[in-house]
């Protein structure tokens, strides 16, 4: 009973298209950010890194191994960038940035 319930709910078309939630991804990372670390800077990386993590999101959508690893390759290179522009004095308070994208 309680399985073909969840069959009909999965079955269902999604209420709104995939770039929608897609681009929700980019706008809850961006938000996070402005409410962290409001500084221009910050907001620019913060909607870099929410780019990345949207093309390995979509990206993971037809790759199975690539679904499984999705978190930490995701973390790993949105760190990456972040340390970078660290080191490039292009941002302050890293750590507010990088918990920013944990909306995404």
């Amino acid at each position: 009973m309680k399985d073909q319930r969840l069959d009909k709910i999965r079955r269902r078309p999604a209420r709104v298209p995939r770039w929608v939630t897609d681009l929700a991804g980019l706008l809850v990372g961006v938000g996070l950010c402005l409410y962290l670390q409001p500084v221009l800077a910050s907001i620019i990386v913060a909607g870099i890194g929410s780019l990345i993590v949207m093309a390995l999101t979509i990206a993971a959508r037809r790759s199975g191994p690539l679904r499984a690893l999705l978190p930490v390759t995701s973390s790993f290179l949105v760190a990456v960038m972040v340390l970078l522009a660290i080191k490039a004095s292009l941002l302050d308070g890293a750590l507010r940035t990088v918990l920013s994208f944990g909306g995404c």
